[in-house]
């Protein structure tokens, strides 16, 4: 999977200085959580490493941490990284690592979470009732690692977002967090509205993982194949059709008209400039 990042990196470089890793935990099977570390690409993400585990609850720090340190190798050096976490990692460990890391991040925390500020003691939530709702430098309880606090409660919205980040906390800051939704869609595109991979007889962990291996292939062959329609389809009048289906949707129905065709092979990798 590295070659395939490292390429997918070199294209956002192109766009942004800096690119966004998701990580989140999804239901694979009724006893079984993938934790998935994902690379966001346009409105998307796509897989980029991921772990199945034996459990019904939230995946712990421990697992967590080594596929962290996995996605640390396979960063190119002096790429400029922003990581974006759900409630699930919103601890003093996770943080410490994208401390030590040199990553920014966007942690949404739950706001029973303690923290002491300026000799206090002060909740998560409890930030929203500060004048700017944030804080600089708070301490996670009993320890020293500190971290900066962001509040934004927007109208409309039935929860606040309380998001832990590595710089000063502005709505905007706030907002980057945002960007981990991109992950949503791709376990959709893994299960439900996509390859149904909750539909699988497979039990065993490791070929479940295997399972995941081939289908983050065909999403990132999908992808390229999409984004290729897409730039043949701007010379074109095909504007409603772009507004309807995303990239990776034209992607798909591109590769599978060329599996019912003779010409499969040659078509496909004309169409991936990433397999070279």
């Amino acid at each position: 999977m590295k070659n395939f990042v490292c390429e997918i990196i070199d294209i956002l470089l192109k766009k942004a200085e800096t690119i966004t890793l998701i990580m989140d935990q999804s239901q694979v099977l009724e006893d079984r959580q993938c934790l998935m570390a994902s690379l966001r690409f346009e409105n998307r993400a796509l897989p980029v490493l991921w772990k199945i585990v034996d459990t019904k609850g939230a995946i712990g720090f421990d697992v967590q941490e080594k596929l962290l340190d996995q996605l640390l190798e396979m960063i190119p050096p002096g790429v400029e990284v922003l990581l974006a976490a759900d409630r699930f990692y919103g601890t003093k460990s996770f943080v410490e690592w994208c401390q030590k890391a040199g990553w920014h991040y966007r942690v949404r925390l739950k706001g029973n979470l303690i923290f002491q500020y300026e000799g206090k003691n002060i909740t998560a939530k409890e930030v929203g009732k500060l004048p700017e709702s944030k804080v600089i430098g708070a301490k996670f309880n009993d320890s020293d690692i500190q971290t900066n606090l962001g509040y934004l409660h927007e109208e409309g919205h039935d929860e606040a977002w309380i998001i832990a980040m590595d710089c000063d906390p502005s709505r905007e800051t706030i907002l980057d967090y945002g960007q981990r939704w991109g992950i949503e869609c791709m376990f959709s595109d893994l299960k439900s509205r996509g390859f149904s991979v909750t539909e699988t007889h497979l039990r065993d962990v490791e070929r479940l993982e295997r399972l995941l291996l081939i289908l983050a292939i065909a999403l990132y062959w999908g992808a390229s194949v999409g984004l290729a329609e897409e730039v043949k389809e701007k010379y074109t009048e095909k504007k409603q059709d772009r507004s309807k289906r995303s990239f990776l949707t034209k992607g798909l129905a591109t590769i599978f008209s060329m599996i019912v065709s003779s010409t499969f092979f040659h078509e496909l990798w004309a169409h991936v400039p990433w397999i070279t």
